[in-house]
């Protein structure tokens, strides 16, 4: 702890930069892979309505 009181403003700047560098970086990829889990959920739920509706639509083949 003694070391960290010896640093310099600039090297307390240069720490609190990365520091905000990082918190930043993290929150923002947090809620693009939120977006993207919730893009993909929506898309399959879609796609999941989509194909029931064709296999209603769709006859059955018959088998002689």
């Amino acid at each position: 702890m003694k070391k960290y009181l010896k640093l310099t403003p600039e090297e307390w700047g240069l720490l609190s930069l990365i520091f905000l560098d990082e918190f930043v970086k993290r929150t923002l990829m947090g809620i693009y892979k939120t977006y993207i889990a919730i893009d993909t959920w929506n898309f399959n739920r879609n796609l999941d309505e989509r194909n029931k509706k064709l296999a209603e639509q769709t006859p059955l083949p018959k088998n002689d």
